[in-house]
């Protein structure tokens, strides 16, 4: 009971958060104004090796925990379950290298939002194949929050990076939907 108190106060003070942008044009460390070319070449080299070692880090936890054959079965199957705990490896080293897929996304969607349309396309690019492996992780791992977050994320770092502001009424809505949720199942 109480953790569920406290994650539900770590939502509502994320979204409050995000709801009051500051009104100063405070220089964020990706503007628009600061994406010169070194920094560009920076930025590719860091996003292209946080998807180097994610996709590495993905396909050596597929293999260790996938079963025999790689087939949309064995996809589809719960992994962890099992009676007997002295066989669960839980591989928490290479799932902490399986998300920097995530962190490679956010930064290239952020430089996509800076950038004209003209010189973004490695960021999509980057973006597509990160985001892509981000959520195929979540999904191998059957982690249907983490596909969640990722679209809430973007939501989020869409917002805060165009100082708009969340209305109130979609504020208060999600609030009061969010309240009655148990009531859905």
């Amino acid at each position: 009971f109480p953790v569920t108190i406290v994650l539900f106060l770590g939502f509502v003070l994320a979204v409050v958060g995000y709801s009051f942008p500051r009104n100063s044009k405070k220089e964020y460390p990706l503007n628009g104004q600061n994406l010169n070319k070194k920094n560009t070449s920076r930025y590719k080299k860091i996003i292209l090796g946080l998807i180097l070692i994610s996709a590495i880090a993905l396909v050596l936890f597929i293999k260790k925990t996938m079963p025999d054959q790689f087939t949309i079965a064995n996809i589809a199957q719960h992994r962890g379950v099992s009676d007997d705990l002295t066989l669960y490896r839980a591989h928490g080293y290479l799932r902490f290298f399986a998300n920097f897929a995530t962190i490679a996304a956010f930064l290239s969607f952020s430089v996509i939002k800076f950038k004209s349309p003209q010189k973004t396309f490695t960021y999509i690019f980057f973006f597509v194949i990160a985001f892509g492996m981000s959520n195929a992780y979540a999904f191998f791992t059957q982690s249907r929050a983490s596909i969640v977050f990722n679209f809430l994320n973007l939501f989020f770092i869409f917002y805060y990076l165009s100082d708009r502001k969340i209305s109130i009424k979609l504020l208060l809505c999600t609030i009061i939907l969010l309240c009655f949720y148990r009531d859905w199942e």
